[in-house]
């Protein structure tokens, strides 16, 4: 167990360094345990047919990192927020801390290093930065592939990348977030022990070496922390967990340093940023025909529905002037638009908070269907009925769908946000429903602080 008085001395040196190794936190049996259970995850990969190795990249292809595998896995989790954890968190952050994300790190021989960059280029943590917990799963060195940093490059700002490039998939590569090493910076290697941790701040640069061995793996897992009092977080980022394991939101952050030269945080998605295991999956609808919804600067189609709240009949007319979340989807009742209904309810106060925006849902549903669906959940939102489905086929989510090897017609779920001039601002065709309302949440706040934007003016 770490002192309280050995914490304190890993504080100042954080401080002072921007780097720190609080040895041997985990036990050689815990060790096993975080190792087994990506190992099972791994095989289950494997078998799926969602690893296949590359003769050009054999061991990179065969070991993918694996992104935030606790958001799926309770003893991850677990020891992720293990109170030895957490209290090395609290010290050196002085307040409690909120967990980011994950990345399990295989690095088998002959596996290349990570370029140097700032970790908190692509977290967004804001106004403060992230902390990074590095846990040790096997001794590292120099030539298997450990932690190297630049010692005091934490009092930097953040830094633009090396290479700035028009590609979206260089942009957001490990080559494409490489920052150039200050002239007055040395590398510094770090050796650690399995079971130690290394705490690291979120604009240190670093980086790792190659794993020169013939023989030597050197598994990591990689966590990422924010301030309690943070005030904004990346796209995708936002998935923040306390340290009794609860779901906690903040604002997004729409300009993370990653993105600057993209002009959009939505390149993120396009980039496939945040695939969770760093690979770029099949279609996630079972290979079904991708839909052909209206495209972002069309002029939105006006239609008249009933509607729940109150008001006989709404016009999409009713609303020019304001921003309008207008969401197609299924039906009432089922587990998917449950939960996107619910995740729209619980973000309706800050998307309508300055008066500028609306939100619609619109579905097959009947107007009865649509009243009990809003009752048992508390929609506060009005819900559209659109029987016929006429209004989906006028905008382009009415089309083939499947479910559990069943192909059928339905309404495809998609989320159109029409700006105050009746044109289609933007565009989110195939919906996934977790973290869709922090999407539109951000993509109206970057509409809405864009230049020569509508909505300084509503």
């Amino acid at each position: 167990m770490t002192s309280a008085a050995q914490l304190q001395e890993h504080q100042r040196k954080l401080a002072r360094t921007g780097y720190t190794v609080v040895e041997q936190v985990f036990f050689p049996h815990e060790v096993n345990d975080i190792c087994r259970e990506y190992e099972k995850h791994w095989l289950t990969l494997l078998g799926q047919g969602k690893i296949r190795q590359k003769a050009k990249r054999p061991y990179e292809s065969l070991f993918p990192r694996v992104r935030d595998h606790h958001l799926q896995n309770e003893t991850i989790l677990r020891y992720v927020l293990d109170p030895r954890v957490i209290e090395i968190v609290e010290t050196v952050l002085g307040e409690e801390g909120l967990l980011v994300s994950t990345s399990y790190y295989y690095k088998g021989p002959g596996m290349r290093g990570m370029p140097v960059h700032q970790d908190n280029s692509a977290l967004g943590a804001y106004p403060q930065t992230s902390l990074s917990v590095w846990i040790s799963l096997d001794d590292t060195s120099r030539e298997n592939g450990g932690l190297c940093f630049v010692p005091g490059s934490h009092t930097l700002d953040l830094l633009s990348p090396k290479v700035i490039s028009d590609s979206l998939a260089f942009t957001f590569s490990d080559k494409g977030q490489e920052v150039e090493i200050p002239d007055s910076g040395e590398l510094e290697y770090a050796t650690t022990r399995s079971g130690d941790i290394v705490l690291f701040n979120g604009n240190m640069i670093h980086g790792s070496s190659d794993n020169l061995t013939r023989r030597e793996y050197r598994r990591a897992l990689l966590c990422h922390f924010a301030p309690k009092s943070l005030e904004r977080i990346a796209l995708n980022f936002n998935n923040l967990r306390d340290k009794e394991g609860n779901r906690v939101r903040r604002r997004l952050n729409t300009r993370p340093k990653v993105s600057e030269n993209q002009g959009s945080i939505f390149s993120f998605k396009e980039a496939s940023y945040y695939d969770l295991t760093d690979w770029k999956h099949q279609n996630s609808k079972s290979g079904r025909p991708v839909s052909a919804p209206l495209p972002a600067g069309s002029a939105a189609p006006d239609f008249t529905l009933s509607a729940t709240g109150g008001k006989p009949l709404l016009s999409l007319s009713d609303y020019r002037g304001k921003y309008v979340v207008l969401f197609f989807y299924p039906q009432d009742h089922t587990p998917h638009c449950t939960k996107e209904a619910c995740s729209f309810r619980d973000a309706y106060g800050e998307l309508a908070a300055d008066g500028t925006t609306v939100l619609l849902g619109i579905s097959p549903d009947s107007l009865e269907s649509h009243e009990g669906f809003a009752a048992k959940f508390r929609l506060s939102f009005p819900l559209l009925t659109d029987e016929n489905h006429r209004v989906a086929d006028t905008y382009g989510v009415y089309g083939e769908d499947s479910y559990r090897g069943k192909t059928f017609e339905a309404v495809l779920r998609t989320t159109f946000i029409i700006g105050p001039d009746g044109v289609i601002a933007r565009v989110f065709p195939e919906v996934d429903v977790k973290g869709h309302a922090e999407e539109v949440l951000a993509a109206l706040e970057d509409l809405k602080t864009a230049p020569n934007s509508a909505g300084g003016k509503l």
